[in-house]
C-alpha cells in the first residue's frame, strides 16, 4: 500500500501541440486548484503555430508565479516528437508524489486534485481516475447531445468498475519505480 505523505506533490504534466486556443484554459485551471502543492510541467512539441512564444509569454503571469513559486517548467521541443515523447519527458522531468496529465484542451474542477489525492490516501491506492465531462469549445456540457461523446460516456459507463488507467488519472510515483526497478516498459501511443 502506498505510503503518501500528508500533502504529497503533485506534478502536472501538460503535453500540447497546436493549442494556442485552449492551453491558457487548461494551466487556468491548474492555477485555480484548491489543492496548493503542485508542480507545473508544460512540454509544447514544436508547434507551427506560434503557441510556444505564447505559453512563455503567459507564463510571466504574476499570479501564476506566485502559485507555483519555482515549480512551473517549460520545455519547447526543437522538432516534433509525437505525444508519446512529450508525455514521457514529463514523467521523467516530475518531482512530485503523485503524476497527472492533462490534455491540453481539458479543464479541470477546481477541486479536482484535492478530492483525488484525498482518496488515494483514504483508500491507500496507487492510482486514481476519473469520468469527465464533455464540453464543446464554447464550455458548454455536450455528454448528451453529441453522439461521439454519449459513445464515449457509454463506454466510460461501462469500464467503471475495472481497474484501468486514463489520462483523467492520478498515478504514484511508486507505480512508476516498480516496473523501473523491474525492466519493465510503459509505452504510450
Amino acid at each position: 500500500m502506498p505510503n503518501l505523505n500528508s500533502k504529497p506533490l503533485v506534478s502536472v504534466v501538460i503535453p500540447y501541440y497546436q493549442h494556442k486556443q485552449y492551453i491558457e484554459a487548461c494551466i487556468e485551471t491548474i492555477v485555480a486548484q484548491t489543492y496548493d502543492n503542485i508542480e507545473l510541467i508544460i512540454i509544447d512539441d514544436c508547434s507551427p503555430d506560434g503557441s510556444g512564444e505564447y505559453v512563455e509569454k503567459i507564463l510571466k503571469n504574476k499570479a501564476w508565479i506566485d502559485r507555483f513559486s519555482k515549480r512551473i517548467s517549460f520545455t519547447y521541443f526543437k522538432k516534433n516528437q509525437g505525444a508519446h515523447a512529450s508525455i514521457n519527458y514529463g514523467i521523467n522531468k516530475s518531482k512530485g508524489e503523485i503524476i497527472t496529465i492533462v490534455n491540453s484542451d481539458d479543464l479541470y474542477h477546481p477541486e479536482r486534485l484535492n478530492i483525488m489525492v484525498d482518496a488515494m490516501q483514504k483508500e491507500q491506492k496507487y492510482f486514481a481516475f476519473s469520468g469527465v465531462l464533455y464540453i464543446n469549445d464554447n464550455n458548454q456540457d455536450v455528454s448528451k447531445t453529441d453522439g461521439w461523446a454519449m459513445a464515449y460516456a457509454e463506454i466510460q459507463d461501462k469500464v467503471k468498475d475495472f481497474p484501468t488507467l486514463g489520462f483523467a488519472c492520478l498515478l504514484s510515483i511508486a507505480v512508476l519505480n516498480h516496473y523501473q526497478e523491474h525492466d519493465i516498459m510503459i509505452y504510450t501511443t
